[in-house]
């Protein structure tokens, strides 16, 4: 039976996204900024957004490069995702990373596939998780 105490080894490239995100998210997500967006009706900043994608490669963590992303594992994306857990960071982290973007890897490449893949890798576009 495994070990469930041992600790976790992160790699020098993902302790140096954890310290990239964390830095962001001091900037992005304070408390204030945090209230404010839950009160309003998009509940996120867009740019804030586009930057989590195209400055910091985060939406695309998981993806392949072949397809935008940045080819990292799950590990990779949990450790971004740590990040914003903890500072509340405010955005459709749910609805985007893990529903819509796994779901277009997984599909066959095409257009329309690429080019909806392409705008939420690169924080142009959200996608939001609406139960029936």
């Amino acid at each position: 039976m495994a070990d469930s105490t041992a600790a976790v080894v992160f790699s020098e490239e993902q302790r140096a996204a954890r310290a990239a995100v964390r830095e962001f998210c001091a900037e992005g997500f304070d408390g204030a900024s945090g209230r404010r967006l839950m009160e309003s009706d998009l509940r996120f900043d867009p740019a804030v957004w586009r930057r989590l994608g195209s400055e910091l490669g985060v939406l695309g963590m998981s993806v392949p490069e072949a397809d935008g992303g940045v080819g990292g594992s799950l590990i990779d994306q949990a450790v971004a995702v740590e990040e914003f857990g903890a500072t509340l960071a405010c955005g459709p982290l749910f609805g985007t990373v893990y529903l819509a973007i796994p779901a277009l890897v997984a599909c066959p490449a095409g257009a329309a596939r690429d080019e909806l893949l392409t705008a939420l890798v690169e924080g142009e576009r959200a996608a939001a998780f609406a139960p029936d």
